[in-house]
């Protein structure tokens, strides 16, 4: 399983982040570093699906996690 950042303090290294996209009403997982554009960007509307995805990013780019929605602020 992907290790999974609580506050984005490694923000300026590449990273995978899940925020909730207020303009879309959706889970937005996105990968963040040289060489993603936003052709990399995944929506999900269940947090569930996006978790799925959000963890599956990570492990394929080997790279850390950060969830920034409000269900992981809670944690």
């Amino acid at each position: 399983m992907g290790k999974v950042i609580r506050f984005p303090v490694e923000r300026t290294r590449p990273h995978v982040l899940l925020t909730w996209d207020w303009a879309f009403d959706e889970y937005r997982i996105q990968p963040h570093g040289p060489g993603f554009g936003a052709d990399a960007i995944e929506f999900c509307s269940s947090y569930d699906e996006a978790w799925d995805r959000f963890i599956s990013m990570g492990e394929r780019h080997s790279l850390p996690l950060i969830d920034c929605t409000p269900e992981g602020r809670a944690a």
